[in-house]
């Protein structure tokens, strides 16, 4: 008996030490990173969304060659939004002996307050990038015929220990997050493409993010070296039909669809939504940049609507609408906390409001 106590003993003992070294070893935040499980050998790559702000964030979409045993397997083709720009991009090649070829490319708008789609081109002679269906540079030359391995598709939200690169970061500024709508995969096809660049590409599969596709995506659980998150399951989220990296502090991970960091996108600003709390009505003033169609809803805290305030068109400049807090039967509203979501073709943004009798 007293030889399993002490065998039991030196166990726990190993298990505590594991453990502990465990925790010594975790990244300060928590990332979240989406990979297919299969390999594509060339094609394009086409993907809608919006990147995170913030200074000391990258959002990303690539394909990697995940197999490295040595830095001359090195394979890699990145598009990277860096969130201390607010009109720029970043495309590289990185090839064996992880060699980077990177282009900072500026933008008409800002990637961080609309969906744009990105897309990268991957042919045995060139590499070009797209954004919103314009060709903004193109490699060519040696270094390209050295992306010859099958890579992942990936996207991912983290936060560079690279200041000079990525910029200083504060966590003041978590959670973040990057909304992906949708990616589309075209294969290589030289001889009967009919999309891309001189119809080379065929389309083959396009994922709309309605649900977590396990035959198609896996959710990392892994870090590596310049990355100050440890990536995990619960900061990549499927929600109404997007997918949604987060970046996040390890005591809050996930998603709160509740970013009032964000009160601005591309096409609107909402200026205010006053009194709050509020105990008649809610007045909700916005400035209208770009014009729209816009609807104005409601919703409680489980994502379930309440009301909708506004849904029509409207024009440039400043405008106050109002709610009259009752639902959509005609009956007042229980006292608590809600929602008020803004969509227009532009952009959603939402804020907290409280409601008071």
């Amino acid at each position: 008996m007293g030889e399993k106590l002490k065998s039991r003993a030196g166990i726990s003992a190993l298990i505590f030490v594991f453990v502990f070294q465990s925790w010594l070893n975790c990244k300060p935040y928590r990332g979240g990173e989406l990979r297919t499980i299969r390999s594509f050998l060339y094609g394009r790559f086409e993907v809608r969304f919006k990147s995170a702000r913030g200074s000391g964030i990258v959002s990303s979409f690539f394909t990697f060659y995940d197999n490295v045993s040595s830095l001359d397997d090195w394979n890699e083709i990145d598009i990277e939004v860096l969130g201390r720009y607010e009109k720029n991009v970043q495309f590289n090649t990185i090839t064996p002996g992880r060699e980077d070829h990177v282009e900072l490319k500026p933008l008409s708008f800002s990637p961080h307050d609309g969906f744009h789609v990105y897309a990268i081109e991957w042919t045995p002679n060139y590499v070009a990038w797209y954004v919103d269906s314009v060709q903004l540079t193109i490699q060519v030359g040696e270094h390209i015929a050295q992306l010859n391995k099958p890579q992942k598709i990936m996207m991912n939200l983290w936060q560079p220990t690279a200041k000079d690169w990525a910029g200083e970061f504060s966590d003041t500024l978590l959670p973040r997050y990057a909304v992906y709508d949708w990616v589309r995969y075209y294969r290589y096809d030289p001889e009967n493409g009919n999309y891309g660049w001189g119809n080379k590409f065929s389309f083959e599969w396009e994922d709309n993010f309605d649900y977590f596709d396990t035959q198609r995506w896996q959710k990392a659980t892994h870090t590596f070296e310049g990355n100050n998150c440890d990536f995990i399951p619960d900061n990549v989220v499927f929600k109404d039909g997007f997918m949604i990296l987060c970046l996040t502090t390890p005591e809050n991970p996930g998603y709160s669809w509740i970013d009032e960091n964000d009160l601005f996108c591309d096409g609107f600003e909402l200026l205010n939504a006053y009194p709050n709390p509020f105990n008649s009505h809610l007045n909700i003033a916005l400035n209208v940049k770009k014009e729209s169609d816009f609807q104005i809803s409601i919703y409680d805290l489980c994502g379930n609507l309440v009301n909708e305030v506004y849904n029509n068109y409207l024009c440039l400049g400043q405008h106050i609408l109002q709610f009259n807090g009752m639902d959509r039967y005609g009956k007042d509203i229980h006292s608590g906390m809600y929602i008020l979501r803004i969509d227009s073709n532009y952009g959603t943004v939402r804020k907290k409001v409280t409601f008071l009798k």
